[in-house]
């Protein structure tokens, strides 16, 4: 039915009036690999904020729903949020959403984590509480294979977060003793200015 719809030229951006989750949304929501497929196919927002501000891709995230998410990064998000007020055009094109990144980092999905990281979510953005970064929050969580991931991408260990508490900091207030081995292993600046 979704597909006739859409060949009758419904709207696939359309949004309800509470809320403003769009079709996309609502597929991610049940889990409709079928129906995400043909909505992305036919152009779905995939930055589309809803309910809550989330994205189709924080939803996937959410959900687990790792196919969803392939089907979701493979749409061709713009991944560049390196723009820096330098290419307008760019600046104002949403990331692959570092809000996707957080979420998989709170959960301890690791294999999303990745997922969102080779597709190219921005592994520094300060965005966290306090400014923390996604650094931040795995060495919060004590997840080593996550943490290995960012620093392995090239999340910046020397990020100050909330308290201008760097990840090599939170770690040493944590005791994560492999969490500290791996960001001194990335050559962490270990002064205390």
């Amino acid at each position: 039915m979704v597909r006739l719809l859409v060949e009758a030229g419904a709207d696939v951006n359309a949004a309800e009036g509470f809320g403003g989750n769009t079709p996309l949304h609502e597929a991610v929501e049940q889990g409709d690999v079928e129906i995400v497929k043909i909505l992305v196919a036919a152009g779905a927002d995939v930055h589309a904020e809803g309910y809550f501000d989330r994205t189709p891709l924080t939803l996937a995230t959410e959900e687990g729903a790792t196919e969803i998410l392939q089907i979701l990064l493979g749409s061709g998000p713009d991944t560049d949020t390196s723009a820096g007020g330098e290419d307008k055009e760019a600046a104002s094109t949403p990331s692959i959403g570092s809000e996707a990144l957080y979420t998989a980092i709170e959960k301890g999905d690791v294999e999303m984590v990745r997922l969102l990281v080779e597709a190219g979510a921005d592994v520094n953005a300060a965005e966290g509480f306090g400014g923390n970064t996604p650094l931040h929050e795995a060495v919060e969580q004590g997840d080593v294979e996550i943490v290995k991931i960012l620093v392995a991408a090239g999340a910046d260990v020397h990020a100050e977060g909330y308290f201008d508490r760097t990840p090599l900091t939170l770690a040493a207030e944590e005791g994560a003793t492999e969490i500290l081995q791996i960001l001194l292993g990335s050559d962490a600046d270990t002064s205390t200015d």
